[in-house]
């Protein structure tokens, strides 16, 4: 782990790093990082090991760095299952759509009501509660 101390993940230099006790969905090590500014996340450890660099760079760049690792992996498995091109577009559209329909879900849990249940007085009461939760 101290190979990562004093690199980049975008515009934030790493200080510490850790195992996670979380593992990825694949059962992958996740890493626990701080970095010099106090901020913390977790990451896959396969993802830190492309992303972390000597330099700083722009959150546009990490976001096409994490693409190009998650476009790797993707593309990679279309070629082991040898997809036919006719069929590239339509499960693109079922990936999307299915992330999209997961999303919409969670929300409903995280809201703990439908859409259509949902006023603006719920959208106050988020952000009363988030100020008391900041206040602590």
């Amino acid at each position: 782990m101290k190979k990562y101390i004093g690199l980049y993940i975008g515009l934030n230099k790493i200080k510490k790093v850790k195992a996670s006790k979380r593992l990825t969905y694949l059962k992958n090590e996740v890493l626990s990082i701080e970095y010099d500014n106090g901020k913390t996340e977790e990451r896959p450890a396969a993802i830190v090991d492309r992303i972390a660099t000597k330099e700083s760079y722009s959150l546009t760049e990490l976001r096409a760095r994490i693409s190009k690792v998650v476009v790797e992996k993707f593309l990679s498995t279309l070629l082991e299952a040898e997809v036919k091109i006719e069929d590239v577009e339509f499960m693109l559209t079922l990936v999307s759509t299915s992330l999209n329909r997961n999303l919409d879900e969670a929300t409903e849990v995280l809201w703990k009501k439908s859409i259509s249940d949902r006023t603006v007085a719920d959208i106050q009461a988020i952000f009363d509660n988030n100020k008391k939760e900041d206040a602590k």
